[in-house]
């Protein structure tokens, strides 16, 4: 269908022609594009808040669900539990079938890989300026010791080569993950069915069999918590945007303190590297240019501007906190 609505487009030069299918499909490929794209700049921008939102989310629909099973007394089998166990014990022996699925679902749908999901996939979040900062670092280690060259070279070949598939797949390889989820909790709950022991398999995982009903209702939530993947992923988009409003309106005593706070971390951070020139063999006195770049920092515009982003950020940062602190609650 997609393959014969480009010819379509294509023949037409690209406008719409008045199909309803061709029609139809042009609005959700744009709809999808504008999505990705408030996504990916949303992560580029900040993914640990982007993170934040997306745990809470789950946090919030798997207790949801778990709440509405748990009151509403039944009782699920012992075999389901176990499966969903057995699946969180392989996740890590299933990457190559996840690589495999999300090869499969690129073809299918080659938009679904514009999506990037980097942190959602390795669990490893770093925004520009704690990159910039872990690079310093590592300039400063070769420096002193030589040796360590080699070690921060084969870790960058190796960290490279594993976000391969994940750049390259996107979207696709955390679809995949959720999917193998499934077929190893369908196959092995099938196994348990047909004759394998139970009880046995409880027992070696440390579960009791008073406990079997409790892990069916988590196994049931969690499987149930993949339907609302699509609400996750809107929830973070969104969620940016309304912590971002919510930050520029922040009440006036609460603006004063927290500039108060940044003109002391300021302080303290030019005390630092005063204290680090010593350390190196300078006089700790500053030249007129070391003045200028200390207390010229630009216009008071400027100033004002940077100094009310700083303030921004924070309260953003603050509320990607308690969204982790809820999320870790919840668990």
């Amino acid at each position: 269908h997609v393959a014969m609505t480009k010819k379509r487009l294509f023949q037409t030069g690209g406008r719409d022609d008045g199909n309803p299918s061709t029609t139809k499909t042009t609005t959700t490929t744009k709809s999808w594009s504008n999505f990705t794209q408030l996504w990916n700049a949303s992560l580029s921008k900040r993914p640990q808040e982007v993170i934040a939102l997306f745990l809470a989310g789950k946090s919030t629909t798997w207790l949801a669900l778990y709440s509405i099973l748990d009151a509403s007394a039944v009782v699920f089998p012992p075999a389901i539990g176990a499966g969903w166990v057995c699946a969180r014990l392989t996740r890590k022996f299933r990457q190559p079938l996840n690589v495999a699925l999300a090869a499969g679902l690129v073809r299918l749908v080659p938009s679904i890989s514009e999506m990037k999901v980097s942190p959602l996939v390795t669990g490893i979040i770093a925004d520009a300026t704690t990159v910039e900062q872990l690079q310093k670092q590592r300039e400063k280690l070769e420096a002193s010791s030589p040796a360590l060259k080699p070690v921060f070279a084969a870790a960058s070949r190796g960290s490279n080569w594993l976000q391969g598939p994940i750049d390259q797949y996107g979207l696709a390889l955390y679809i995949s993950g959720r999917l193998s989820a499934l077929i190893t909790i369908g196959v092995t709950s099938t196994m348990i069915s047909k004759g394998l022991d139970v009880e046995s398999f409880l027992t070696s995982w440390g579960i009791s069999e008073s406990l079997g009903g409790a892990v069916g209702t988590l196994a049931a939530s969690s499987v149930g918590n993949i339907v609302f993947t699509p609400l996750h992923f809107g929830a973070v988009v969104y969620g940016i945007k309304g912590m971002e409003a919510v930050s520029q309106h922040v009440p006036p005593g609460v603006e004063e303190y927290l500039k108060e706070e940044l003109k002391r971390h300021r302080a303290s951070v030019l005390e630092t590297e005063a204290k680090t020139a010593v350390s190196l063999g300078k006089d700790g006195s500053c030249s007129n240019s070391d003045t200028n770049k200390i207390t010229s920092t630009g216009t008071k515009e400027e100033e004002e501007k940077a100094e009310k982003e700083s303030i921004e950020n924070g309260v953003i940062k603050m509320m990607g906190f308690l969204l982790l602190l809820w999320s870790l609650c919840v668990s």
